[in-house]
């Protein structure tokens, strides 16, 4: 037990996150004119249903329905969140979204790779320090 323990600590240390996360790109996927032109769609959508926002977060984000302990979901919660989800649905928000949040993870993908490979190598060196540790048997 003691060797694999040995072992395993000789293995590279992580160096930390990459430098490309998901809040990057779903920040510069937010900012992209595509998202923007589906978030106009959604604003126009809501207006039409009598809620006025200017894009989703703006929803998720009104003081009236923020949970505390004496919130209650009371109709015009219901009633927005219905809009909210049917406006989603009319202008394929969530399909847009995810389409310009894909091409931008995979360019930050393909800018950071020689990181991202350093990043796996050092991540499964422990791994292969530990498949080096010999089996005894009868343990």
């Amino acid at each position: 037990m003691a060797e694999a323990a040995r072992t395993l600590r000789s293995a590279p240390r992580r160096a930390g996150i990459s430098p490309i996360g998901s809040l990057t790109t779903l920040e510069m996927s937010a900012k992209d004119r595509r998202v923007g032109a589906a978030f106009a769609r959604w604003s126009a959508c809501m207006k039409r249903a009598g809620r006025f926002y200017a894009n989703p977060r703006d929803a998720t984000r009104d003081r009236r329905f923020l949970d505390r302990p004496e919130h209650r979901v009371g109709p015009l919660e219901t009633a927005t969140a219905v809009a909210d989800v049917h406006c989603e649905r009319e202008v394929r928000l969530v399909d847009v979204w995810a389409g310009v949040e894909a091409a931008h993870q995979k360019r930050a993908i393909a800018r950071n790779r020689p990181a991202l490979d350093a990043e796996r190598q050092a991540r499964d060196a422990p791994l292969k320090k530990a498949t080096e540790v010999p089996a005894r048997p009868g343990r």
